[in-house]
């Protein structure tokens, strides 16, 4: 049971990601559904936010919302 809880995970998952200035916030729907990130941190911290996403197993964001314009906000969209 212990071995199968990452795969069928039936618990909502939020989790706020220091990349510097900015934060951003991953939000993980039960079963691994599906993977909402707001906003992604400057281009500084990069590294912090891929570091993050590959330690969570996270390969894919299905949805990306980006709260305003700036570049501590939106740097790492690509």
């Amino acid at each position: 049971l212990v071995t199968l809880l990452p795969i069928h995970d039936p618990f909502f998952h939020v989790s706020f990601i220091d990349v510097g200035q900015g934060d951003s916030i991953m939000i993980k729907k039960p079963f691994r559904h599906s993977c909402t990130l707001i906003d992604t941190g400057s281009p500084f911290n990069y590294y912090k936010l891929k570091t993050f996403l590959f330690r969570q197993g996270i390969y894919q964001i299905d949805h990306l919302i980006i709260t305003h314009n700036d570049s501590d906000h939106n740097g790492n969209v690509e």
